[in-house]
């Protein structure tokens, strides 16, 4: 069995670019026999990153995309 934690301190969406901007993300991985692959879905104010298990991230804000809520989805 592979675990992974993760920790983001802000996720900020760059309007000029279109990309998300992911500050202070740090990985804890144990077991890991293989590369993580992380997959990234934007829906409105949901941001779920697929990586082993399913984390949604709720965000809010105006000037900048702060995390609020992380947790695995089952």
């Amino acid at each position: 069995m592979t675990s992974l934690k993760t920790s983001i301190k802000t996720i900020t969406y760059l309007s000029d670019t279109g990309c998300l901007e992911i500050q202070g993300a740090s990985l804890k991985i144990h077991r890991c026999i293989r590369l993580i692959k992380f997959t990234f879905y934007l829906l409105g104010a949901l941001l779920v990153v697929v990586a082993g298990g399913i984390y949604a991230l709720q965000m809010k804000g105006k000037s900048g995309v702060k995390l609020v809520v992380a947790k695995e989805i089952h």
